[in-house]
């Protein structure tokens, strides 16, 4: 069964459908709330592209730390697994910080998580906003956290190059690739985190 849940300003989405893969299950989670999210909803989408890795917002906290407690069906499978979920998070910062707040919290009333990034996942855009950073300066700011797993991403993995520029038959592809990587986890239950393209 598959399970996709999104999240969005203030709004929680959730829908199922059927087959990704007998015995998997999938949540999908939007980030929360991000400093550019703000810019471009108040109409000032230039100023918004051109920060590059926005932060979430304060609003986009609290967002990803309300995820489990909102959505029933997450909260049942975190609590019920007999083994640890692992959490699959694009490397941008409002990803990874959307993740670690959301299942790496004091009030967590889940066994703990794995996390493990995939640079596959990242946002699409060749602007700013949609650009993370280096793998140094990611592990510089979330390397403390020594359940997250950075060796699947390559030192230039922020790029859009190659299989990473915006064009439909590469989003298609990185898609493909991405969803074989998926199936192929050991996992029972997988939750990615990730951006609404």
């Amino acid at each position: 069964r598959h399970v996709a849940l999104g999240l969005r300003g203030s709004r929680h989405v959730a829908t199922t459908s059927s087959g990704l893969a007998e015995g998997k299950r999938v949540f999908m989670i939007r980030h929360g709330q991000s400093q550019h999210n703000v810019l471009f909803e108040s109409g000032r989408k230039e100023e918004g592209r051109k920060l590059l890795d926005p932060s979430l917002t304060d609003l986009g906290f609290s967002q990803a730390k309300a995820i489990v407690g909102k959505n029933e069906r997450l909260r049942e499978v975190l609590q019920s697994t007999s083994s640890s979920p692992v959490v699959v998070v694009s490397p941008l910062r409002r990803t990874l910080q959307t993740a670690l707040n959301a299942f790496k919290h004091e009030e967590a009333q889940h066994e703990p998580v794995f996390f493990v990034c995939n640079s596959d996942i990242q946002e699409t855009g060749e602007i700013n906003c949609d650009t993370g950073r280096s793998k140094t300066e990611v592990i510089e700011e979330f390397g403390h956290h020594d359940d997250v797993d950075f060796s699947h991403l390559r030192e230039d993995w922020h790029l859009k190059e190659g299989d990473y520029r915006d064009q439909g038959p590469l989003l298609t592809k990185r898609f493909q690739k991405f969803t074989k990587w998926l199936l192929d986890r050991p996992e029972d239950t997988l939750i990615v985190v990730a951006h609404h393209n």
